[in-house]
């Protein structure tokens, strides 16, 4: 229970951090009001503070600047530099976000100087702040957060929230527009608290609510969201049933379903295959079934023959592949899709190739995201296994390096798979709200362009399940991505 405490403590102090306002207090009113009309003498000590300000605030180390400006500003007697430095003191706190201590001291400052040279720079200044102000005032926007403190699952929701804690900051600092409040529940690990968190949420005007890490839960969350109508997004599920007949609800995720046909039709629109074949194994979930029958429904419609299907009863059975289907067979079968359920799965795929290798065969073979990066090079260049993935990490972009190295400063650590995911879709849906404006979001999602996260691809292409994945070949041994 302490850590469970402790966590959601630290997630609230996080929370609220965001959108904290720090009030720097400023140079005095009245002490300002004395400066008129006074012969001021020049102060060398406060020449230094001065000059060293001006050099922290061309480095963009605001912080420092307005402190030394600040201290420049405040020492007796007035002298040369009290208003160049009292205006730049406000200047360094507009660079820092403060926007209360920037209107509050630039009026103190236009009250005390009113036949300053730097006056119209004040009041410039001052608007601009004013406005930011007025406008954040209005505009804060709230999204909802839903996962889950159970002990089980705190870490993994951790890594989750610090991914979408990193979007949301990042959009803070960037946006003229809004500024995002995050609103966390806690889902228990239980569907029934999932979906009373979507009520709570939806009562406190979320614009749109994010998570669940499992599907029994976002099922639930995505039936409260559609009774409450409001958009909630499942950045991890893949069961259908989360968004099956709903209009409020989405999957960052490419369903199993949805994965079974998108390789059907990059299969066959654009690798040209015309005769293909479907070969996978029984499973508790049923997963390879789901797999095989939607790969093979979307292979159909776009014009393909299917000339070969079998589902084996175990997975004892892979070892044996070379005696239930044949050579000949295979003649018939430009590529054989081979899903692989397993975990860990190279066993499996392991067995797979051997038995290619026994039968000759001079075929592709397609697979699923249980192919990815697989030790078993040369016998997958062999037969130019192409699968589909949802996840694609690239250590050589400079995305990905910047942010690891933003990620490392801030948590110590190196970011996971859980953290890429919370940052870009939370990315994705704050660049939509955006570009929805007074539209409603729901209707708007379905019809965003394809989103290129930093290891996510998003597009919904008129629908509510993600259908944009990558592509890869094993070629010349080596792993390459097509797409």
């Amino acid at each position: 229970m302490g850590i469970i405490v402790h966590f959601l403590l630290k997630i609230k102090l996080q929370v609220v951090a965001i959108l904290v306002v720090v009030n720097i207090s400023g140079v005095s009113g009245a002490r300002l009001a004395r400066a008129q009309n006074t012969d001021l003498q020049a102060n060398a000590s406060a020449d230094s503070l001065f000059d060293a300000g001006v050099s922290a605030f061309r480095k963009a180390h605001y912080d420092e600047a307005r402190a030394a400006f600040l201290e420049a500003a405040e020492m007796s007697p007035l002298h040369t530099k009290t208003t160049a430095s009292t205006l730049m003191a406000a200047k360094a706190a507009y660079r820092l976000r403060d926007y209360q201590a920037t209107s509050r001291e630039l009026s103190r400052f236009l009250d005390a100087y009113s036949s300053s040279s730097y006056l119209d720079e004040a009041k410039s200044l001052l608007t601009m702040a004013g406005t930011i102000l007025h406008r954040s005032g209005k505009d804060i926007l709230s999204i909802g957060i839903i996962l889950s403190l159970d002990q089980q699952e705190v870490s993994q929701t951790q890594a989750m929230f610090n991914g979408i804690k990193l979007a949301v900051a990042e959009y803070n600092r960037t946006s003229e527009e809004h500024r995002i409040r995050m609103i966390f529940r806690d889902t228990g690990s239980r569907p029934s608290t999932a979906a009373n968190a979507v009520y709570e949420l939806a009562a406190e005007g979320v614009e749109f609510i994010v998570g669940t890490l499992f599907s029994e839960q976002a099922i639930a969350a995505a039936q409260a969201a559609d009774e409450n109508e409001i958009v909630f997004i499942a950045p991890l599920a893949t069961d259908e049933r989360v968004t099956d007949g709903r209009r409020y609800a989405f999957q960052a995720n490419p369903s199993i379903r949805m994965r079974g046909s998108l390789m059907a039709r990059f299969a066959v629109n654009g690798l040209r295959l015309r005769s293909l074949g479907v070969l996978a194994s029984e499973d508790p979930e049923h997963v390879g079934e789901r797999l095989t029958d939607s790969f093979i429904e979307e292979a159909s419609r776009l014009g393909a023959e299917i000339n070969f299907v079998s589902v084996l009863k175990s997975a004892n059975e892979w070892v044996r592949l070379s005696e239930i289907i044949t050579a000949d067979t295979l003649l018939y079968m430009d590529a054989l899709y081979i899903p692989i359920t397993e975990i860990p799965p190279e066993p499996a795929i392991g067995a797979v190739f051997s038995s290619m290798n026994r039968l000759r065969a001079d075929i592709r073979i397609l697979g699923n995201a249980s192919y990815h990066d697989i030790p078993m090079l040369s016998d997958a260049s062999r037969y130019q296994t192409t699968y589909s993935n949802d996840f694609n990490l690239d250590p050589e972009s400079e995305r990905v390096i910047a942010f690891e190295q933003m990620y490392k400063t801030a948590h110590n650590n190196t970011p996971g798979r859980l953290v890429y995911t919370g940052y870009d879709v939370t990315t994705f849906l704050l660049q939509t709200l955006d570009f929805a404006g007074q539209d409603p979001l729901v209707d708007v999602l379905p019809g965003t362009p394809i989103f290129e996260g930093i290891a996510l691809r998003i597009g919904f292409e008129g629908g509510n399940i993600n259908r944009s994945m990558f592509y890869y070949r094993y070629r010349d041994g080596e792993l390459q991505l097509l797409r």
